[in-house]
Formats: C-alpha cells, structure tokens, sequence
C-alpha cells in the first residue's frame, strides 16, 4: 500500500500442455485470497481474432491454479475489455464481455449467464449482497444475478445542488456499504448508496480517473493520468492523501 513493487505475475493461460499469455484486462481478489486476472489472447491470420480467458493464480508463487471457460451467446468478441469481480457474499466469480453476464461458481462451473438489454458496454464491475452494479458508457446500472434490471445511477449533484451527468469509469464496494463510482467527466470520485441515491463527492483527482478499488484497511485506490496510482485513506469522513 505504499507503492513499493513486490512481484510480477505472467499471466499465462494454460491450456493442455500449450501455455499463451493472455494481455490482462482486470483483476479480483477471492474470498481465500486467490488472484483472479481476465484478459485476451490474440488469434487468426491478421490479428484481429480476440478470446476472453478468465485464470486463478497463487498470489505467492504466481502459479495458475485454475480458467474459465467463457463461452459467449455472441459469435463475435467486440474490441472490447473484458471485466472480473467476485462476489465475496456469495463466492461466485462475476465476468463481464462488452453486454454479457457470466457467473461462476468457484469450482469454475458456470452458474448462471445472461445479456444486458439495457446495456451495450460494460467498463467496470462490482457485487455486493448478490446484485450486481456495472459502469457504461451510459452511466452506472444495477442488476440481481438473474439479469433482472433493478435500477440505474441517473445522475448526481455538486457543491450547488445541481444536476450532473455521471461520466462512470471504475465502481467498487464502501465500507459503509455505499458503492463508490469514478465520475470521469467531473474528475473525481462519487459516493452513492446501494439503491443508487448520490450520497456525496469523496475526492477531486486530476488526470482522468479510471478505475478503482477498495484497500485493505478501507482506503480508496484510483488509478489517474499517465500510470498513476493514488492511494486515499479517509479519516472522520474526510477524503486525505
């Protein structure tokens, strides 16, 4: 947590006895610790052929433990990031792929899988308490694991009270169990409750936030500018870097 390097990882899929390396697109932490990392290689005679691959690691050794097999309704992959969180409620490992839903349980069965209709794009994602919550290029949008549309993030205020489109990138979990969103647009970080309601803005960050996560002691971990990270820790409600 204070930015000192530690290790790096290869994010090789394993398939028989062939490994590629996948370029990794997102990653997520389970419930025993493992890493997840979602990524794609690339395939076909121009390059232009894109699979998502969805692989456990060892966090110690950085050893791969266990894939997915993601198998999409759609018979073409957009160029399109593809997203990972995990659902620590329920264990199950959540992978977006541009407008599709795909739950695993975490022997790596698929549970459950689904399109957003409302949704073309997902960017980011996180799970609390089995419902769903993605970022879009039209804002912000919650889903039970189902697939059932509960709500969407419409907007939030400034310092004035006024309206404000929400520009969302990255999403995560509070721990006061609001979901905290990255407003790109306005360069900061907004906090809503669980039902969507702007609760209040958490911290100005310059640079074009992207995305973000939660630390292990409740501090706020956005990535902004040309490969920056900045780490917020909160003290009495207040934003300090």
């Amino acid at each position: 947590m204070t930015g000192e390097f530690l290790r790096t990882i290869p994010t090789v899929v394993p398939s028989g006895t062939e490994r590629k390396t996948m370029s990794p697109t997102g990653v997520a932490i389970d419930g025993m610790g493992y890493l997840w990392v979602i990524g794609v290689t690339v395939h076909g005679e121009h390059g232009d052929q894109f699979k998502p691959h969805a692989v456990q690691y060892d966090r110690l050794d950085g050893r791969p433990v266990t894939s997915l097999d993601i198998q999409l309704k759609s018979t073409e992959f957009p160029d399109q990031e593809p997203a990972i969180a995990v659902d620590l409620q329920t264990s199950k490992i959540i992978v977006a792929v541009y407008n599709e839903i795909l739950l695993f349980l975490p022997s790596g069965t698929l549970y459950q899988s689904f399109v957003f209709r409302e949704v073309s794009d997902v960017l980011y994602l996180t799970a609390k308490n089995g419902n769903i919550f993605v970022t879009h290029h039209g804002g912000a949008s919650a889903y039970d694991h189902s697939g059932h549309h509960l709500f969407s993030f419409d907007g939030n205020a400034n310092e004035r009270g006024d309206g404000q489109t929400l520009f969302a990138t990255g999403i995560c979990k509070g721990t006061s169990g609001n979901i905290v969103v990255v407003n790109s647009g306005y360069s900061r970080v907004d906090m809503f409750t669980s039902r969507g309601e702007f609760v209040r803005t958490v911290v100005e960050i310059d640079g074009g936030p992207g995305a973000i996560a939660l630390g292990p002691d409740g501090q706020l971990v956005v990535t902004h500018g040309d490969a920056e990270v900045t780490i917020i820790s909160w003290e009495n409600g207040v934003s300090v870097r």
